[in-house]
């Protein structure tokens, strides 16, 4: 027995729902002033009419009847086509104009769905494209007692329109919506500097992508500090793209420019600046004329070369080979240079007393020749300077064997040392002898100078007096 009160139960539900309420109705030029009474009367619902409404209409049911929750709606579309439509009001439903349905506080809502199905004011928030664009562009599509707002600060939408209107309006906003949808994506570049490739990859995304279509378009940003490379569009869009420039981001030939610093430990490095930047121009990391290029075609970028002058070192700029190229040339170039050491005496003699000085000397000599032996010797008040056999020797000359061209042997002699015309062994002896007045011979310097090779060197012995040359007295 209590089976079969469940069992009647559900039969009962089942009836309910499977067989909603219809209204089978007929209209047949029916004045559609009645026909709003009409429906009030089956609907339960008041309904202010202000003024009356002109026409006739006519309605065939084909399908047995109409959903009683369908007649306000099928109302609303009776009334539309006077331009007229149902508004709620809470208790009670009013008839107005379309064109001033916007100004009788119509419900506002961001769903169209939600609440009575007649005019209504639905809210829209765009994300991806701009909402006064798409205001300029829906507006044709809607009816003329539709009215579109947009709201610039927070990119809104408001459209107040019929239920049916609202629902086309949608299904459009939410294609263009997720064919604007765009995500970016950062390309870090592990062998290519971004400055080279990032126009190359700004001419691709022209040409991939139609620049006209806001929604295929690739936005290309390079971001120089980290090395990488911003893409901005639709995900497919961006993945084609990335594909291209992972084709770019290949190691280089060594044309990749870096700093180095190369100190000079026996040059100028003013003067080393000045012939290396004679050279440097014409030089290229590939080794051929100036303007050379890589196998892709992107020219080679000459060297640069500043001087430190504080360090005496140069600065360059420059890729592998030609930074090996420059380095070479200095190191042949900043080598140690020869060096003479010069020291003098400065002497002031009392020339009133000059002729009183005499000179002591002695000197002795001697010369083997074919001729014979010569020698001599002299002794004026002093002894002669004593040489050493080793000074001999080398002042006599440096005696050489070589070979004709029959291969005999022969021997030279060249003198090392020659003054005037005197080319033999000489040993001489001087003494400056003032010493018959005291004061006669006075030493001022005895200056130095170290002088290297081809550089003209200059000993200044003096001393700054000032003079007075202008003069002024007051009283």
């Amino acid at each position: 027995m209590k089976f079969s009160k469940v069992a009647l139960g559900f039969i009962l539900v089942f009836s309910v729902h499977a067989h909603a309420e219809k209204v089978n109705i007929k209209f047949n030029e029916l004045s559609i002033h009645d026909a709003v009474k009409m429906v009030g009367k089956i609907t339960g619902k008041n309904i202010l009419i202000d003024g009356e409404i002109k026409g006739k209409i006519n309605f065939v049911d084909n399908q047995g009847g109409v959903e009683k929750e369908d007649l306000i709606p099928l109302l609303n579309a009776i009334l539309e086509t006077k331009k007229m439509t149902l508004i709620n009001k809470g208790n009670y439903y009013q008839v107005v104009k379309s064109a001033t349905a916007a100004g009788e506080g119509l419900p506002v809502s961001n769903n169209i769905n939600t609440g009575e199905r007649t005019m209504k004011t639905v809210v829209f928030q765009l994300s991806n494209v701009n909402a006064a664009v798409i205001r300029t562009k829906i507006k044709p599509l809607l009816h003329k007692s539709a009215k579109v707002v947009s709201f610039k600060q927070n990119n809104l939408l408001s459209i107040t329109a019929y239920p049916s209107t609202l629902r086309s309006i949608k299904k459009l906003i939410d294609k263009i919506e997720n064919r604007q949808a765009k995500k970016s994506k950062v390309i870090h570049l592990n062998n290519a500097r971004v400055k080279d490739v990032f126009p190359n990859i700004q001419n691709m995304a022209k040409a991939l992508f139609p620049q006209d279509i806001i929604s295929e378009k690739v936005d290309v940003l390079q971001d120089i500090s980290g090395n990488a490379i911003i893409l901005v569009g639709q995900s497919n869009n961006v993945s084609r793209l990335e594909r291209y420039i992972r084709e770019l981001d290949i190691e280089g030939e060594g044309d990749l420019q870096k700093m180095h610093v190369i100190p000079l430990a026996n040059s100028n490095v003013e003067e080393m600046e000045k012939i290396l930047s004679k050279i440097v121009p014409q030089m290229t990391g590939t080794g051929g004329p100036t303007g050379a290029t890589t196998k892709g075609g992107k020219p080679v970028q000459k060297a640069v070369i500043a001087s430190d002058l504080e360090r005496n070192a140069l600065i360059v700029l420059a890729n592998a080979e030609q930074y090996q190229n420059i380095l070479d040339t200095v190191n042949q170039l900043d080598v140690e240079k020869s060096q003479v050491y010069i020291q003098a005496k400065i002497v002031e003699v009392n020339t009133n007393l000059a002729e009183n000085i005499g000179i002591k000397y002695g000197l002795n000599g001697g010369a083997i020749t074919t001729n014979g032996l010569f020698s001599l010797a002299a002794n004026a008040g002093a002894p002669a300077l004593s040489i050493s056999q080793e000074l001999l020797g080398f002042l006599n000359g440096n005696q050489t064997t070589q070979f004709d061209n029959n291969g005999n042997a022969f021997t030279t002699t060249e003198r090392a040392f020659e003054f005037g015309s005197i080319s033999k062994v000489f040993a001489l002896g001087a003494q400056l002898d003032l010493l018959k007045q005291n004061g006669a011979a006075q030493i001022l310097s005895r200056p130095s100078v170290l002088s290297t090779n081809n550089k003209e060197s200059t000993i200044y012995v003096g001393r700054t007096q000032s003079i007075l040359t202008q003069s002024q007295q007051s009283t």
